[in-house]
């Protein structure tokens, strides 16, 4: 394996780490705005 190689798999692996946490932060905020939200707003989907 050259350098090249390595650094694109781990900028891979690191986009997907982000990405993934990113999804999990956001279904926990939606759980909580569902949550606390009155119940007279629309829902989103």
């Amino acid at each position: 394996m050259d350098a090249r190689c390595l650094k694109a798999l781990f900028r891979c692996a690191i986009r997907q780490f982000i990405t993934k946490s990113h999804k999990v932060a956001i279904r926990l905020r939606l759980q909580s705005f569902m949550f606390n939200a009155p119940h007279d707003t629309p829902a989103q989907r």
